[in-house]
This record gives structure tokens, sequence and C-alpha cells, in this order.
């Protein structure tokens, strides 16, 4: 990495200048101009071996390598640069998503969050890259009970250092993989919201010989048993909910 006060800038000025702003119509984007192919240009030199390193403290900064790889994507442009990074990064997924070396049991939402989103992106499959499952690590992630549930929290003996920026990829990962864990049937859910879940109980379950949900599921007390939702699952609703709320309340800080 040559320009480390500039990486922020160029950075985004690919995503904006190429690809409009985020939640953008469509048909409201802007063609990419050669202002946007020149720092394409830029940011495909700052790579050494697919990845960014970062020669001030000598380590590959794999944060930064998708950020690139996000706007490469988005300007639909270097392909082949695409690749090389996406192969780099799956050599890399544990020294990225848990303490590597050091501390190889944490796991960090945000991170597995954004790297399964960018891995997405690339037309991959997010449940089996670099020989890990992605989706399962970030659901695994998240707050399933109490005042935190929704959550997607880190996994680390040195402290929780989640955050919104990181929590917003997680929701993206996992509602992108449609992903369909079970959910405990005596989960207190919202009257509308078990209405959608009910209603969408059609297709095959997540696990074999688990039931659909149901509206005496959902209802019954005591519960006596798991189900799961064909759409609406404890991510795609009711921690899909829960997250958004969770990314509305909670400061905003940037550490991935």
């Amino acid at each position: 990495m040559k320009h480390p006060l500039r990486r922020g800038i160029v950075a985004t000025a690919v995503v904006a200048l190429g690809a409009g702003l985020l939640g953008a119509a469509p048909a409201a984007q802007a063609a990419p101009n050669s202002y946007a192919y020149s720092a394409a240009r830029w940011l495909d030199d700052q790579l050494t071996d697919g990845v960014v390193h970062n020669e001030q403290y000598d380590f590959d900064d794999l944060g930064l390598t998708i950020d690139v790889f996000l706007a490469l994507h988005d300007l639909e442009t270097r392909t082949a640069t695409q690749q090389r990074i996406v192969e780099a990064l799956a050599s890399k997924v544990d020294e990225y998503t848990t303490g590597g070396s050091f501390a190889p049991d944490d796991r960090y939402a945000g991170a597995t969050g954004k790297l399964a989103s960018a891995v997405q992106e690339a037309g991959q499959d997010a449940t089996s890259f670099g020989g890990v499952n992605l989706v399962q690590r970030a659901e695994e992630r998240v707050v399933t009970e109490g005042t935190s549930a929704g959550r997607a929290s880190d996994l680390s003996e040195y402290g929780d250092f989640s955050n919104t920026i990181g929590q917003a990829w997680v929701v993206r990962a996992l509602s992108t993989a449609s992903s369909r864990p079970l959910i405990p049937c005596s989960r207190a859910t919202p009257r509308a919201w078990r209405a959608k879940a009910v209603a969408s109980t059609v297709g095959p379950c997540s696990a074999p010989g688990v039931p659909h949900c149901s509206s005496a599921m959902l209802t019954r007390n005591p519960p006596s048993a798991h189900c799961c939702f064909r759409r609406y699952s404890t991510v795609d609703a009711a921690r899909l909910d829960d997250a958004v709320d969770s990314a509305r309340t909670t400061p905003v800080s940037y550490t991935h």
C-alpha cells in the first residue's frame, strides 16, 4: 500500500463515481467514467499478491482488500484482479475472521459478515469458502435472547468490539444467503411478524425432520418443538428485524 492517507478517499471515489450512491435506483446511476477507471487502476496497483499490504506496520489489510474488490466489482472492471483478490482471501479466512494463530477460537462478527458479503458478490458459495461456512459463523454471532437480541457480537476473551458497520455487513450477508436457521417456538414474536412467518412456510425446511412453523407452534405455552421458515427465518425475520433496530440505536463506529 503506497499511499495510506489517500486509501479511503480513492476507494470511496471509485464507488461513488462508478456505481452511484448506495441505495440509488439503478436508473439513476451514472455510467463509470474515466476518473473512476483511473481510480480502479490505482487501486489495482496497491495490491501485492491479491491483497493490500500495509508496509508501515507490515500486515495484510484484508478489510481494505475487500473494499478494493467491492469497488472493482461495482465498476465491472479488472475481473482478473477481482479473481486474484477472491483467491487470496480464500486462503486467509481465519486470519481475517478470527484471532488467527494468536486467538484461533475468537470470532469477529463484522469481518465474517463483510467477507461473506464479498464472497456472495463474487458469485461464490459463502457456505464453503476456504473450507469455512461463513454463513453459519455469521449466524452464530447473532444474539438470540435478552435485550441484545438481534445484535451481531464478537466472541473474544479480549472484548467485544462489534459495531454498527459490522452489524450491517452481517445483516447483508445473511439476508443475501436467505439463511434459514432453526428458531425456538418459544420466542415471543410480534403478531404481525408471526403472520408473515406462518404465511411463508412453503417449501423444504433447512433441517430434515424439522416441521414448518405454524401459528400453534409459535403461540403454544409451554412450547414443545422447534420449527423453521422457508424465507422468514430467525435471520430473515426476527433476527433481521432486531438487527436493524439494534443498528439504529447503536453509536456508529468503524473498525473493519
